[in-house]
């Protein structure tokens, strides 16, 4: 669920972003609750090929400036969702909210182990001047912190932002384990990373 800040001439906007590996029919019935919703702006449900799955929410891909945060959520119940509708989105561009669980909520055998919280937060905002940055920042903390015992306090290593280590990825044990690793193996740091286990 994408959910768009208030654009001058536009109004605000959600959209389902969803995949379903079986037939089409199979989807349609699957999704036709929101027909029930009203005529949307755009239907673009259809038979995708594995490669362009990536088309799905439209993103773009040319670098640009921006400001995210990402949390991992227990919940979504009520007090959640009140929390993310309490106040305009402004001055983000959007806020996302991806549904997890299946196979991901597993154990994996990685240093992460399984994914077991249900959704994921993903808060964005486009910095164009320092004020804007400052004020992008301050409204994601606010988000966050609406949403209080519904955030898990841990991060998947891709979900990391700059101002956060590794040690909001892995816990004691396994970030120590992949420390050792990292000692043992690259000594000389040759292979590095964003967010290094090294610290």
């Amino acid at each position: 669920m994408w959910a768009n800040q208030h654009i001058p001439g536009l109004e605000p906007t959600v959209s389902v972003d969803v995949t379903f590996l079986g037939g089409e029919e199979a989807a349609r019935e699957l999704l036709r609750p929101l027909e029930a919703v009203g005529a949307p702006l755009r239907d673009g449900r259809g038979v995708l090929a594995l490669t362009a799955l990536g088309s799905i929410t439209a993103e773009p891909t040319d670098p640009s400036p921006g400001m995210s945060r990402a949390e991992l959520l227990t919940g979504l119940g009520g007090d959640a969702v009140r929390a993310l509708l309490a106040e305009p989105l402004a001055p983000l561009l959007g806020v996302q909210v991806r549904h997890l669980g299946g196979a991901l909520a597993g154990e994996s055998g990685t240093p992460f182990g399984a994914l077991e919280e249900p959704f994921y937060l993903y808060a964005l905002g486009v910095p164009f001047s320092p004020q804007a940055g400052a004020e992008i920042r301050e409204r994601l903390d606010r988000l966050v912190a609406g949403l209080g015992a519904n955030v898990s306090g841990r991060k998947p290593l891709t979900a990391l932002a700059p101002g956060e280590s590794v040690r909001d990825a892995f816990g004691p044990g396994a970030l120590q384990r992949l420390r050792r690793i990292k000692r043992e193996r690259d000594p000389h740091g040759v292979v590095r990373s964003n967010y290094p286990v090294a610290g």
